[in-house]
């Protein structure tokens, strides 16, 4: 084998190692951020032959980056959820405190005909799922990112 072609190959393997490696880091880096914020999950379908079906996993710290850049917009987007939230806010978050470490529960279960809504607390996770005639959504949100919205839009 000719010391070019020697040389070419070590090149191309060095880059091919460059890009797994870098990969592997992006990989590692989001599935980091994922266990420690974890996730916000919303599926929805809806019940008719040409309706949406779709589940999206969404990283909380997307969601809480949105917020930031929301609040450093300070285009008044926020100011009526702001002026709504910030006289229970204290009480939401004590709330939060002790559902946090409550037991699984089912703390909210509505029936109105064939429509069907619950809210659960699982694990550290809010889940809320509602089956009515025409669709089915699920949606669960981490008990720390309510709190994370709560302190930010308040504060």
């Amino acid at each position: 084998m000719s010391r070019f072609i020697r040389f070419s190959l070590i090149a191309a393997g060095a880059c091919l190692l460059m890009m797994v490696g870098t990969g592997v880091v992006l990989a590692a880096g989001v599935a980091t951020a994922v266990a420690t914020d974890g996730l916000v999950m919303v599926s929805v379908h809806e019940k008719t032959p040409d309706g949406v079906h779709f589940t999206a996993p969404i990283p909380a710290s997307l969601v809480g980056l949105g917020l930031t850049i929301a609040k450093n917009a300070d285009d008044g987007s926020l100011d009526e959820a702001r002026s709504q939230l910030e006289p229970v806010a204290p009480a939401l978050l004590v709330a939060l405190d002790q559902l946090e470490d409550a037991e699984d529960a089912t703390l909210i279960h509505v029936v109105d005909g064939d429509d069907l809504v619950t809210v659960q607390k699982s694990g550290g996770t809010l889940v809320i799922d509602i089956d009515s005639d025409d669709a089915r959504v699920h949606v669960g949100v981490p008990l720390r990112l309510v709190r994370q919205v709560i302190s930010s839009l308040s504060s």
